[in-house]
């Protein structure tokens, strides 16, 4: 509020928001090019304020509030951050967390099943693979997962200057940032939820 009333531009480092294989993948989900969204599976370590809240605002940004938040497991660790696994819940399908525990390598994947085909992620976005739905070779009345080449732009380990290249553009030409206070509070708020909520 005390930024609106002083018109000071606020943008929070969600950088996936403003990375440009993301903002493709959004436009990707919502031409149904891959048909509409089944299921999200999204694993991840290192904490849910830590790591897992960038993909809590990623959810938000190509899906909205979600209308329910359900925790599975809830385990507070003495730094204060959490290990949690949850569920965010939309119109027509749910948004699984794995917390991945006791492992010494860092995971950052998204799952994304459609209708149509499949979305896999890996390594927080510096590996990405894509399937449609073709004719079984075996058996021929059934349909499975083809790999098909996937055109994203995609550009893993220069997040920071996509949010250089944002911020600028935003204030040459008086544009609203995409990460924002607001939508960064919710992104806590859901944190918070599944935090109380356990």
């Amino acid at each position: 509020a005390m930024a609106d009333r002083h018109k000071i531009k606020i943008f929070v480092n969600y950088t996936r928001r403003v990375d440009p294989f993301f903002e493709n993948l959004k436009q990707i989900l919502r031409s149904k090019e891959f048909g509409a969204v089944s299921l999200v599976k999204i694993n991840y370590n290192g904490g849910m304020y830590k790591n897992a809240s960038h993909f809590i605002d990623l959810a938000m940004h190509y899906f909205g509030f979600p209308e329910k938040i359900r925790c599975l497991k809830f385990k507070k660790r003495k730094s204060g951050n959490v290990d949690s696994s949850f569920i965010l819940s939309y119109k027509n399908f749910d948004v699984f967390f794995n917390n991945v525990p006791s492992v010494a390598y860092f995971i950052a994947e998204m799952d994304i099943f459609l209708s149509e085909g499949r979305i896999s992620v890996f390594g927080g976005g510096i590996e990405i693979k894509a399937f449609k739905i073709a004719k079984d070779p075996v058996f021929e009345s059934h349909f499975a997962l083809k790999e098909v080449p996937f055109v994203a732009e995609h550009q893993p380990y220069k997040c920071q200057l996509s949010v250089l290249n944002h911020i600028v553009a935003a204030l040459k030409n008086n544009r609203p940032l995409a990460s924002t206070a607001k939508s960064a509070l919710d992104t806590l708020q859901v944190c918070k939820e599944i935090e109380h909520g356990y």
